[in-house]
């Protein structure tokens, strides 16, 4: 298992004291891992500064861990917490706790765990080495410690000096020295050397290690062998008795620690890399058969013959049969005796490849052939191969198969050498113990039973040993069976102690072989026959002298031996058989009779087996006497035995009853009361109660009646037996059967008849036990006490009525109304003396059935017995009402009410308010038309009173019902709702949300009327004019809408109502809020715009007038009555200004704004022209879009601020439109791929930025249907469009996308720009203002080229960017250095920049110029210098150039096919060659230059030229214009004429423009690593030396007070130059400057 424990080196791992868990220790910590999976399941040291040693106690109580600071950290082995932090004092190497965990030691000191205090400090060592190892010895009384010169050992208890060992000594943390028993293990000049720790004298040393390594070690748990590692990746292993290898294991990575677990079954390899290995040792530990699991299953089960078979079909299936299944093979005929067959195999087998299983199979097989040396000889053969890996197992097999040659005494004595070699092998213990066993039966055999006891003993005692899985193994190959190993020696001991005559010493050492194993094992385990057959051969055979049971006395008392071991027999005898049978078999014990019986006795009560106790009982006073002829003793058992037998008989018939076994319960009870118990009564209520269950009622009553004639006083009488009986017999069958059962009882006639009243009234049978009591009076008549008769009757009749109301209110609940009307008949029929309870009770039934005039004729009754009773005619006629109007209509319940004995207006009043009640208020208001029709001229002040108010309630709840209506939605119902409201009150209200309903039905009309009608009843309510403004709205009657909207906010700011006031101030806000959105949606957007629906051209006064015009104007003001939602606001506001922008190629007469403003666009005359605009907003008014925008119309060019501001803003406009309509002249349906690219529309200069700026853009061609039919919306995302742009443009998409406004990208979108055309030449600059932003440029018409030139200029001083002068050919008339025409950017610019150098390349050339003669501080200097130069500028006209200077030497010319040439050699470059096409001054005036100066700096210490521009359009207000007009002119001076040598350089004496930063430099530089100065000088001189393209320049004639001045000089290519490596750095220095170029 491979554990990841983080990428540090681990140096300490140690198990737990159970072995299930590992702790490793680093500078992470010490965390904890789960041995079974790996899995991490603590970290309880995070910070622990180091860890270099882990040990654990071993009890697991306690863990520690050594540190670097010198700390010993304590922690709990169970819960982790933290108990100790032990100071110690410098690095601490080892840590070890004493055998029974209450010290530890650390170092040299010896501390108590409990109270962390410090008990013991160790001397010193020789020359005062510290000490880097220390062990507790295994008996915890000695105390090892290391150092590199010396091994001490001390007292543990007083610290005193006892052997010190002068050897060279190499501890690594904690495992340079080991302790094994009596013997120290130190590593020592590269070899673990073995000393005597008592005497300090050597014993043995192996050579293991690399003495330079870092070695660790580990010790098996008895000393058996080590595991060891010299650092590096691999871990051996070593027996410690012969000094041999016996494995080797691999680790990934160098090692620091190897660690054993308690038992030796895992080891644990951990070291660099965090990397930890769990391995399992049983390699190490034991060999293998290797052969298949079925194959060992019938092996291990002796079915030799299916083994073989098995065994036989692998070989025959394999063509090259396994050398392992061969010896398998031998070894099953081994076991099989076929001896022939198995040394054939094992031959084969050996011949194939030699294992250990091959040779012993040869050894078996030449034994049992009777070739007993060649058997040896073959083992001997097998040592010498393998005796490095199992010397052990080796030598024990080969004493086995002496023992199995019949030299029995040879082989048990080669064993015990073995024993004394490896004392920790287990199996050699076991392996003994068997042949122990097979050397006593093979006395047993020969009847020589002494010495048969003797093998058996020595087998007994080497049963202390428990084996492990090399027994399997033995089992095999011998066919011994170890697995009741120690059961079967027992057993031959005893019996060959029997044998031997020894028969008590037999029974007593059985004794003591069944107390060391539980109940369970021989009572029902395989030896329980044996040992009861054996228990009973001692006690039928006396020993031949002192026979401790023949003398045993013969009245039967007990004998210490006697006792236990008959106790056990009869245990034994009684599981498996009867006791008779037992009695039978005791028959031949030499002990008296009466101590059998009382054994089987005993063992009879103790199994709980009474009847059977009884029986034997009784059996024993048959065969041996009455009490009477006992001796006291035996007399006094038999009498307190039957006490017990009686308890235990009636504790069992409690449990058979509790049971329901009441068959047995009777039969115990019985059997105790047959013991003539002197207390019999509770037995026999018992006894009775189980009669009561069995329902044998006579035997129940005769057990009563004996209590009773007992006890009479006992509650247990003959009346509780009756209830019992009627109970059970009334639950089935009927009163009068009850009574003929009951003939036999002897019992009186009435206790009978009562019995069965009280037990029917009590189940509620009322009427039942009122005929029964009538039959007991006229059958018993004057038989019994009539006045007891009488008192009870009486009694009984008054309990009888008043159940029978009791049953009839439980029916009635229970709505079984015939039963309640019987019950309360029942009970009416007593004559009682209030009756008012129960007809109230009647009537009401009554009325659940529906009998109203029942129920009117006991109201009727009660309230002629009580007139003050609340219950009367009203209650009855309310029911009714409720229940008749569930189903049907009032006027039908009218008819029902015919004959109700009532006055009528009680009837229709009871109606009404029932369907006022069940919300049907509509009938409700029918049903009150009618009552006041027929009563309107005979109503009482009572019935007024009520109409009043039942009219109010109706009203009210009308208006609720529209409400409710209203709110879902249900405009029908609610106008007719509101409608009969009105008919009972017009109040003014009902007619404001009757206006409401109207107008959500869509009623404008009636809305309309229903308002104007709330304006006529109260002129100056607002709600009258709201209602107005809705209907008007909603007719279309916008002018008159606008009108009832202002009355409406005027009639809410005059209302005293603040809540009114509120919704004044709050229509007031969401217009005003209206209006800014308004403002900030057509703030962006262009001065002017075409209303697509309208089809005029609109300012932006007249854009923000048009939205409130719309619908969508006021249904936003009135619906937002609540919070003003911003959001929808916004939405609906944003939605309705999205505009469309044209793109095309101008023709002749395109309709100007002059002409389209004064027209409707749609009414303008029939011309291509007009058509093409007219169509535009066509398509844009019916893709949704009411505005829209064409540069033809939408420019007044007449006013220089609109030109200007259209010019600059123009880009800003494409890029917020929705849309972009480009129309694609001389593209005809249908279209193909390719139409676009060659359109004329792709090589407009203008039609470039609209194209990039545009977001959605959508192609039509002449006849304006979509381009190549694309039916996708935007046309930009298609993938036929960006595959045509991108091989017109040479630009893949994404970087066309990736484009954007502003100083970023310079020289690509100049190159894209320079293929494109224009009509007029200043528009080459002005169609690229919205490319770069830039707004500080006044279009001035008429200026020709230096319009491109002022523009290049502005970039140049916004950016910085000199890539702008990488161009060949004429320059412009604006400045020398920039060009005239746009086309020469046609072409990269990177051929004229020094080639950039690849990072790995660059150090390279770094390193080699670090190891030359370089003047590194020239270097520095001239890196300084460059790098305070200022960015490039422009003031004026003149360019400010920072750069380094070359002047030429006079120039030779050369005329050649291709035009003239120029030469010159150089210090500098050497030859250089230029191609002009003028004639240059042959003087000392003309100078190359290096303008390229920011690829020489890091690009962490110069300006960006990548300004990429970060679109956001809500910060391009707050963006500064760039003005010409803020470029500052020079200063003028006077100056001293400088040598002609150099440039002359004003700048070069400014510290503070050398100091200055350009206000251009981009905020978002690459970061790259900090790097020293001298490295970037070293970087500059290397990118110095690489090729670039000089420009060459003219000094200007020399005016005085003006500044030197110099002017390009075109060259018609590139002038490629590289520097010499032996240019002085000086020179360079001198040469750098700032020059003005005209």
């Amino acid at each position: 298992m491979e554990i990841n424990a983080g990428r540090r080196t681990i140096w300490a791992v140690a198990f737990s004291a159970n072995g299930e868990y590992l702790v490793s220790g680093g500078f992470e910590g010490v965390r904890v891992w789960r041995v079974s999976d790996g899995k991490e399941t603590a970290t309880i040291a995070p910070g622990s500064g180091g860890v270099r040693c882990l040990a654990a106690s071993k009890d697991g109580r306690w863990m520690a861990a050594g540190t670097l600071r010198g700390e010993v950290i304590v922690w709990d082995g169970e819960t982790y917490q933290h108990t100790a932090t032990l100071k110690e004092g410098g690095e601490i190497g080892s840590v070890d706790f004493s055998p029974d965990s209450t010290r530890l030691v650390a170092g040299a000191s010896v501390w108590d765990i409990a109270g962390s205090q410090r008990v013991l400090t160790l001397g010193y060592h020789r020359g005062h080495d510290c000490v880097a190892a220390a062990k507790y010895a295994p008996q915890g009384d000695r105390i090892a410690t290391a150092t590199p010169h010396s091994v001490r050992v001390w007292d543990s208890n007083e610290g005193r000096l006892l052997v010190e060992i002068n050897v060279k000594v190499t501890p690594w943390l904690n495992t340079g020295l080991l302790w094994s028993g009596q013997q120290l293990f130190i590593v020592s000049d590269g070899k673990i050397k073995q000393f005597d720790a008592y005497t300090g004298s050597p014993i043995s040393e192996s050579v293991v290690f690399d003495n330079n390594s870092y070695p660790c070690m580990a010790l098996s748990q008895h000393g058996a062998f080590i595991a060891h590692s010299a650092g590096k990746r691999t871990v051996t292993f070593w027996d410690t008795a012969t000094n041999t290898q016996l494995e080797l294991i691999q680790h990934p990575r160098d090692i620091r620690s190897v660690v054993l677990s308690p038992h030796d079954q895992f080891l644990a390899i951990a070291g660099e890399g965090g990397k930890i290995t769990i391995k399992s040792l049983s390699a190490v530990r034991e060999p293998h058969l290797q052969i298949d699991d079925m194959v060992l299953d019938s092996w291990k089960c002796d079915q030799l013959l299916t083994a073989e078979a098995l065994l036989t079909a692998a070989i025959l299936k394999s063509r090259d049969p396994s050398s392992h299944v061969l010896a398998g093979r031998a070894l099953v005929k081994g076991r099989l005796r076929k001896w022939d067959a198995a040394l054939a195999d094992a031959k084969q087998s050996i011949k194939i490849r030699p294992s250990i299983f091959g040779y012993i199979a040869k050894s078996v097989a030449l034994v049992g052939k009777g070739k007993t040396h060649d058997g040896y000889r073959a083992c001997d053969i097998a040592f010498e191969h393998f005796h490095s890996t199992h010397v052990s197992f080796l030598l024990l097999i080969k004493a086995i198969i002496v023992f199995m040659a019949g030299e029995h005494k040879d082989a048990i004595a080669r064993v015990d050498d073995l024993i004394a070699t490896v004392p920790w092998s287990p199996e050699c213990y076991v392996v003994q113990a068997q042949m122990y066993l097979l050397f006593g039966n093979w006395h047993m055999e020969r009847s020589e039973y002494e010495d048969a006891i003797q093998s058996f003993k020595h087998a007994q005692a080497q049963m202390r040993h428990h084996g492990g899985q090399l027994l399997l193994v033995i089992s095999l190959i011998s066919g011994w069976k170890f697995d009741d190993l120690g059961i079967t020696v027992q057993q031959r001991l005893c019996e060959a102690l029997y044998a031997a005559g020894r028969t008590k010493e037999a029974g007593e050492f059985l004794l003591e072989m069944l107390n060391a194993v539980d109940e369970e094992g021989y009572i029902s385990g395989p030896i329980a026959t044996w040992v009861s057959d054996f228990a009973q051969q001692c006690l039928s055979t006396p020993e031949s002298s002192d026979d401790a049971i023949s003398m045993a006395p013969r009245d039967g008392t007990r004998s210490p031996f006697l006792t236990p071991l008959l106790s056990l027999w009869a245990k034994l005898k009684l599981t498996s058989s009867p006791w008779k049978d037992a009695l039978v078999a005791a028959a031949g014990f030499t002990i008296p009779r009466f101590i059998s019986y009382r054994a089987i006795c005993e063992r009879l009560e103790t199994i709980n087996h009474i009847t059977d106790v009884i029986e034997c009982l009784q059996h024993m006073q048959n065969e041996l006497g009455e009490e009477a002829d006992m001796s006291d003793e035996q007399a006094k058992w038999v009498v307190d035995f039957k006490q017990r037998c009686a308890e235990s008989s009636e504790r069992l018939g409690d449990a058979a009853a509790d049971a329901q076994r009441y068959d047995d319960a009777i039969a115990l009870y019985s059997a105790a009361l047959s013991l003539d118990l002197a207390v019999p009564q509770v037995i026999l209520i018992k006894r009775s109660k189980v009669y009561i269950a069995k329902e044998r009622w006579e035997d129940a009553l005769d057990d009563t009646n004996q209590v009773t004639i007992l006890d009479p006083s006992s509650p247990f009488c003959s009346e509780r037996v009756l209830m019992e009986w009627a109970t059970v017999t009334l639950t089935d069958g009927s009163w009068r059967d009850a009574l003929t059962t009951a003939g036999g009882f002897r019992v009186t006639r009435f206790a009978i008849y009562r019995a069965l009243c009280e037990r029917l009234h009590a189940v509620g049978r009322v009427m039942d036990a009122i005929e029964c009591v009538y039959q007991m009076v006229d059958e018993l008549g004057d038989t019994e006490t009539h006045d007891e008769q009488a008192v009870w009757a009486a009694d009984f009749e008054q309990r009888c009525a008043e159940s029978s109301e009791r049953l009839g209110d439980a029916v009635a609940n229970a709505q079984r109304y015939d039963d309640a009307i019987t019950l309360y008949s029942a009970a009416l029929s007593l004559n009682l003396a209030s009756p008012q309870d129960i007809l109230i009770k009647r009537s009401k039934v009554y009325m659940a059935k529906g009998l109203w005039e029942d129920a009117l004729d006991d109201t009727s009754r009660v309230i002629t017995l009580d007139t003050s009773s609340p219950w009367g005619y009203k209650r009855v006629l309310t029911e009714w009402a409720k229940v008749i109007l569930t189903d049907g209509s009032w006027k039908n319940a009218l008819t029902t009410a015919q004959n109700f004995k009532v006055p009528r207006f009680t009837v229709y009043r009871a109606l009404c308010e029932r369907l006022e009640a069940a919300d049907r208020v509509m009938a409700a208001t029918e049903c009150f038309y009618e009552l006041a029709s027929r009563f309107a001229r005979e109503l009482d002040g009572e019935q007024t009173k009520w109409i009043l108010s039942f009219t109010s309630r109706c009203c009210g709840k009308l208006e609720d019902l529209g409400d409710t209506t209203m709110a879902t939605r249900q405009y029908d119902e609610a106008i007719s709702q509101y409608s009969a409201a009105l008919s009972l009150n017009p109040a003014q209200v009902l007619f404001v949300k009757r206006s409401k309903a109207y107008a959500e039905k869509g009623l404008w009309e009636d809305a309309l009327n229903d308002a104007n009608m709330v304006i006529t009843l109260d002129p100056s309510s607002p709600f009258g004019y709201e209602g107005k403004y809705v209907a008007l709205r909603g007719a279309g009657r916008h002018m008159d809408t606008l009108h009832a909207f202002e009355m409406m906010l005027s009639m809410m700011l005059r209302s005293p109502d603040p809540e009114i006031r509120e919704r004044h101030r709050h229509y007031t806000k969401t217009r005003q809020d209206i209006r800014i959105a308004v403002k900030h949606a057509i703030r962006e957007s262009p001065r002017v715009l075409i209303n697509t629906v309208s089809g005029r051209l609109c300012n932006k006064s007249e854009q923000g007038a048009a939205f409130e015009l719309l619908p969508v104007f006021t249904e936003l003001i009135s619906s937002m009555t609540g919070d003003i939602d911003h959001a929808r606001i916004k939405q609906e506001v944003t939605k309705y200004y999205r505009y469309a922008m044209f793109s095309h190629k101008w023709d002749d007469n395109e309709p100007l704004f002059d002409k389209c403003r004064h027209f409707v666009v749609y009414e303008l005359e029939e011309s291509p022209t007009h058509d093409k605009l007219q169509m535009f907003c066509k398509i844009v008014r019916e893709a949704g879009f009411h505005w829209a925008w064409s540069d033809t119309c939408c420019i007044n060019k007449g006013d220089q601020v609109v030109l200007q501001e259209a010019l600059v803003t123009m880009f800003k406009w494409y890029r917020g439109s929705a849309v972009t309509i480009v129309f694609l002249r001389g593209v005809r349906s249908p279209s193909k791929r390719g139409d676009l690219v060659a359109s004329i529309w792709n090589t407009r200069a203008w039609t470039f930025q609209e194209y990039h700026a545009a977001k959605v853009v959508r192609f039509y061609t002449e006849d304006w249907t979509p381009y190549l039919n694309l039916d996708m919306y935007n046309h930009k995302e298609s993938s036929e469009v960006i595959s045509e742009m991108e091989a017109a443009t040479g630009v893949s998409a994404r970087a066309l996308v990736a484009l954007q406004p502003g100083l970023g990208d310079i020289r690509e979108k100049l190159r894209l720009a320079s293929t494109r055309e224009t009509s007029r030449i200043e528009d080459v600059a002005y169609s690229l203002l919205g490319i770069f932003s830039v707004t500080g440029i006044p279009v001035i018409y008429g200026e020709g080229e230096s319009a491109l030139g002022r523009l290049l200029a502005h970039i140049l001083s916004g950016s910085g960017d000199t890539s702008i002068l990488a161009w060949t050919g004429e320059s412009g008339s604006y400045n020398s250095c920039l060009p005239g025409r746009i086309a020469v950017f046609d072409g990269p610019s990177t051929s004229h920049l020094p080639l950039p150098i690849e990072d790995t390349k660059l150090e390279q050339m770094v390193a080699t110029l670090r190891t030359s003669s370089l003047d590194l501080d020239a270097a520095v200097r001239l890196y300084d210098r460059l790098d305070e130069l200022p960015a490039p500028e422009f003031a004026a006209t003149r360019l400010k150039l920072p750069c380094i200077s070359f002047k030429l030497p006079p120039l030779s010319v050369h005329k050649t096919s291709s035009g003239r040439v120029y030469r010159v050699e150089t210090p500098t470059f050497g030859m250089v060659k230029i191609k002009i096409g003028e004639e240059a001054r042959l003087g000392k005036s003309l100078y190359l230059v290096h303008p390229w100066l920011d690829t020489l700096l890091d690009c962490d210490e110069t300006q960006s030229t990548s300004y990429g521009f970060v679109e956001g359009e809500e910060d391009e207000d707050e963006e500064s214009d760039n003005d010409d007009d803020d470029e500052q002119s020079d200063t003028s001076q006077d100056e001293d004429i400088q040598d002609e040598e150099t440039l002359d350089d004003d700048d070069a004496s400014s510290p503070s423009e050398r100091e200055s930063v350009s206000p251009h430099a981009s905020p978002t530089w690459s970061t790259v690593p900090a790097v020293d100065r001298e490295t970037r000088a070293l970087r500059l001189i290397a990118r110095l030396r690489q090729p670039f393209g000089a420009l060459l320049l003219r000094r200007e004639p020399f005016l005085a007070r003006r500044r030197t001045t110099y002017r390009r000089v075109a060259a018609d290519s590139m002038i490629r130059v590289q520097m010499r490596e032996n240019v002085s750095l000086a020179e360079l220095h001198r040469n750098v400057r700032v020059i003005d170029v005209l």
